[in-house]
């Protein structure tokens, strides 16, 4: 009932309909935190992209160290 494509619909147009509101009404609020949000998103972007590249090399690095049978 609650993945039907009408239900889906609604949700996501009451979703997107209450963000503009909430956007025009609030625009200069959210404006001011915007460079904030940036800067905080960077440092949080940048520890997940190198955990992923640090896990790849290690599994990598641990494949080439298995001693052959």
């Amino acid at each position: 009932m609650w993945r039907s494509k009408t239900v889906i619909e609604l949700t996501v147009g009451a979703l997107f309909g209450s963000g503009f509101l909430l956007l025009s009404e609030y625009r200069l609020q959210v404006l001011g935190y915007l460079p904030y949000l940036l800067v905080l998103a960077c440092p949080l972007l940048r520890m997940v992209h190198y955990g992923r590249d640090n896990a790849a090399h290690r599994r990598s690095r641990q494949e080439e160290n298995v001693p052959e049978a």
